[in-house]
C-alpha cells in the first residue's frame, strides 16, 4: 500500500520478469483481509472474488522481456485495504 487517507487507500505493484526469457503474460492475486472496495484501478485488467484481487496484463504491458518491468495500480475504499510492506518475490508460470 502506498498511500492511506482514512476512508480509502491505493496499492502500488511492480511486476518484474527474472526469467532469462520472455513472459506472454502475467497474472497477480492479491489477498486483503477483507472484501475490498476497489473504486478503480490502472494498467491492469482486475476481477475481485471474495477478498482477492486478481489483476493481469493488458495489451501493453503483456509481454515482459528478461529483467523487464511494469506496474499497476487500484484504490479502494472501506477497511479492506491490504497489509503494507517490503516487496515479496512471487513465481508465476
Amino acid at each position: 500500500m502506498v498511500n492511506n487517507w482514512g476512508s480509502g487507500w491505493q496499492v502500488e505493484v511492480v511486476v518484474t520478469n527474472y526469467r532469462n526469457s520472455t513472459v506472454n503474460g502475467w497474472e497477480v492475486a492479491i489477498t486483503h483481509p477483507s472484501a475490498p472496495r476497489r473504486t478503480g484501478g490502472w494498467n491492469a485488467e482486475f476481477s475481485e472474488s471474495g477478498n482477492v484481487v486478481r489483476a493481469g496484463d493488458v495489451h501493453y504491458n503483456k509481454q515482459l522481456r528478461s529483467e523487464q518491468s511494469t506496474s499497476f495500480g487500484y484504490q479502494g475504499s472501506g477497511t479492506g485495504m491490504p497489509a503494507s510492506g517490503n516487496p515479496l518475490p512471487c513465481a508465476g508460470s
